[in-house]
């Protein structure tokens, strides 16, 4: 069963999107913040991450730049739970790494299918599992020769 880790301040959120995405056949396990869901990303690394983004001290984007600064993490597909979806909240999540955004109030047959698709997409797609590398820069040895 895929892993779908919940990171929101408001208890009714967290309790609508697990009881939703229990059903629809996951496993769901939710945070009130983003310190305690940190310790467990690093513990049982999950499938998806839905994150709030009105948090006291860090919000979720913050949150998400802090996890693309891993390696482990830079893959890790990201759906943010906003109150507006308009374009510079979706700006916003695309500069954080996000795929997308599930606006509040949650229409949970929307949320159910959106979370499907990431998912869906993220297995025709195995090696965006790998973490990225750089590579090193080649020194520019090339000299004027005439």
């Amino acid at each position: 069963m895929r892993l779908v880790m919940v990171i929101d301040h408001s208890l009714i959120t967290r309790k609508i999107v697990k009881i939703s995405l229990s059903r629809a056949g996951y496993d769901v396990v939710t945070f009130a913040d983003c310190i305690q869901a940190y310790k467990r990303i690093n513990e049982t690394p999950p499938d998806l991450l839905l994150i709030g983004t009105e948090f006291e001290g860090m919000n979720g984007y913050e949150f998400a730049h802090l996890l693309r600064a891993h390696p482990e993490f830079a893959n890790l597909p990201l759906l943010f739970l906003a109150r507006r979806g308009g374009l510079v909240e979706r700006f916003k999540a695309r500069m954080a790494g996000g795929v997308g955004i599930v606006t509040k109030p949650l229409i949970v047959r929307e949320l159910v299918a959106q979370v499907q698709k990431v998912l869906d997409e993220r297995a025709e797609h195995p090696l965006a599992d790998l973490p990225t590398t750089h590579l090193p820069s080649i020194p520019d040895n090339t000299e004027n020769t005439q």
